[in-house]
């Protein structure tokens, strides 16, 4: 869906991502009871991503921004469970709960330089910058969730070319997103890259 004026100045593309599942696992739980261990067995279903997705440009094409909400358990999952008395404006908690993930706003220019500033994902593994509607399986990888930069808030450069591409962020930090820029927890400032270079092709 779509909203844009006749002379192609501004334009607000609406879109959306519904993921679901039915998850099993077993898995001992290390707890015991009358000297035997429990072996647990979980399952059920989720609504692993319900997103809401804002994108398109003002002024000119060349001026570009995001908007993605997310009120799945990927973007919400995280959040307090009932009962829990933590503060609801700890910034910890807050990062932990909100659903606003992608919030940023691109300038491109024709030389291939583009700059970025809100927040955004951390350019550092392949999976992570491949957006979750365009993954070929149903979720990334072990890997990528171990070694992922997630999501924070900071400033970011680009540069690109038909065969190469590189990107520097200057951010709070890995998964910072939402937290207070002086909250004692949030990086005073860290330094991530990335070039890609197709070796063929």
């Amino acid at each position: 869906f779509t909203i844009g004026d006749t002379g192609g100045g501004f334009l607000l593309r609406i879109n959306g991502q519904l993921q679901t599942r039915w998850m099993l696992s077993t898995v001992k739980s290390g707890e015991t009871v009358e000297d035997e261990e429990i072996d647990t067995w979980r399952q059920g279903f989720e609504v692993t991503r319900a997103k809401l997705i804002f994108s398109g440009h003002v002024i000119d094409p060349s001026w570009k921004y995001r908007i993605e909400l997310d009120f799945g358990i990927d973007g919400l999952g995280a959040q307090r469970t009932v009962g829990d008395s933590s503060d609801f404006f700890d910034s910890s908690a807050f990062a932990q709960s909100t659903p606003l993930r992608d919030a940023y706003i691109m300038k491109q220019y024709d030389s291939g330089f583009a700059w970025m500033a809100g927040r955004m994902r951390v350019p550092l593994t392949r999976e992570e910058m491949v957006d979750s509607i365009y993954q070929l399986a149903a979720d990334r990888s072990l890997t990528n969730a171990v070694f992922t930069g997630g999501i924070t808030n900071g400033f970011a450069v680009m540069w690109s070319n038909d065969s190469l591409k590189v990107m520097g962020v200057l951010s709070n930090g890995a998964n910072n997103f939402g937290r207070n820029a002086l909250a004692p927890d949030v990086e005073a400032a860290a330094v991530t890259g990335r070039i890609d270079w197709p070796i063929a092709g």
